[in-house]
């Protein structure tokens, strides 16, 4: 599936609903659009301890952002004013999200907030601090039943359609509300979003050059939107991408046939994780198109894989160290130390995407 435009998709929608063209918001609702946008960024950059001599770690701390402390607050407030604009309000539409990461939760908060019913469809093998931290903030949470509608990310975007579809048969009967997605994975506007993540941190590092970005893969919205700005902002830097080995979505399309040729097996299929834990949610849509990792494989330099127990040990290290951070972070810090044993030296950017509390 392609990336189309937010703004496209929800004016079409609109005029499926039938809604005239739509007004200027009221004053109120522009007022709380333009309040739950300034909430979230300016968040620190701190430097962290690193084990190699010549090699400096900074991070931005996204686990300070507001509301949730999740680089994901940042998406949201310019998606949901576009929907806004489009005349989908709380009286016309209720809102979908499929998400197996931080989207879900920062997304229901704004719903929320701005008086939108929401429905996250999660995975059936999130954690239940994961699930609980989406069921706290969102007015539906649907666990994609494994049987039904497919294991991991697939069986929740299955879900999410299958519902889409359902919503859309009920109007045509009875009218009311009808069920739209903002689709963060797959509009170019979350790239904008997210991209300021990359200007703060250029600014922050105050004139110092930044070598290397590590940067999860996940779904394609970090690694692409931060990546290509700071390839735009920081001239001569890598971007490097980081996967969990249990999922190596990106490094088969940087590196088709790889994966193979360095462990003597093939890439985990979706056969093959059903039934078992994953130990960072919100990384590997196995069986997901994502236009956003498409889009990505030119502006990467390199694809790191981690493991399992090299990631645990990393993240008791930070616990130590009082780096109270999640999964994702660590798989960033391994990363970055994969990095720093074939260089001399210089200056690597990370993010803490969330804390360890959320998984």
């Amino acid at each position: 599936m392609r990336m189309e435009n937010l703004r496209v998709v929800a004016g079409r929608f609109a005029r499926r609903l039938l809604l005239t063209d739509p007004q200027e918001l009221a004053a109120a609702r522009e007022t709380e659009l333009a309040r739950i946008a300034q909430r979230p960024g300016d968040t620190p950059l701190k430097e962290c301890s690193f084990p190699k001599s010549g090699v400096r770690l900074f991070a931005k701390e996204e686990t300070c952002n507001d509301p949730t402390g999740t680089h994901y607050d940042r998406v949201y407030p310019p998606l949901f004013r576009i929907i806004a604009e489009a005349g989908l309000t709380p009286d016309n539409v209720e809102l979908a999200e499929t998400s197996s990461g931080s989207a879900a939760p920062a997304f229901g908060v704004l719903a929320r907030e701005l008086g939108y019913r929401s429905v996250a469809f999660l995975p059936g093998e999130l954690s239940p601090a994961r699930r609980s931290f989406s069921e706290a903030q969102c007015d539906e949470v649907v666990v994609a039943d494994p049987k039904r509608d497919g294991w991991g990310v697939v069986g929740a975007s299955k879900a999410m359609r299958d519902a889409l579809e359902e919503s859309r048969q009920r109007w045509r009967q009875e009218g009311g509300k009808r069920l739209f997605t903002l689709n963060h994975s797959r509009v170019p506007e979350s790239l904008e979003a997210i991209s300021s993540l990359a200007a703060e941190a250029v600014q922050q590092v105050k004139g110092e050059r930044i070598h290397y970005c590590v940067l999860v893969a996940g779904n394609g919205t970090v690694l692409n939107g931060v990546g290509q700005a700071i390839k735009d902002l920081a001239p001569g830097v890598e971007i490097i991408a980081v996967e969990p080995r249990d999922r190596p979505v990106f490094f088969e399309m940087r590196y088709p046939g790889a994966f193979k040729q360095r462990y003597g097996e093939a890439p985990p299929t979706l056969a093959d994780m059903e039934g078992r834990d994953f130990y960072a949610p919100g990384m590997g849509g196995v069986g997901i198109d994502c236009p956003f990792l498409e889009a990505a494989i030119s502006i990467v330099d390199d694809v790191i894989l981690v493991d399992r127990d090299t990631c645990g040990e990393v993240q008791q290290e930070l616990f130590k160290q009082g780096e109270m951070v999640g999964t994702t972070s660590a798989l960033s810090h391994a990363a970055a130390r994969e990095v720093a044993k074939s260089c001399a030296g210089g200056n690597i950017l990370i993010i803490h995407y969330d804390s360890a509390d959320k998984y």
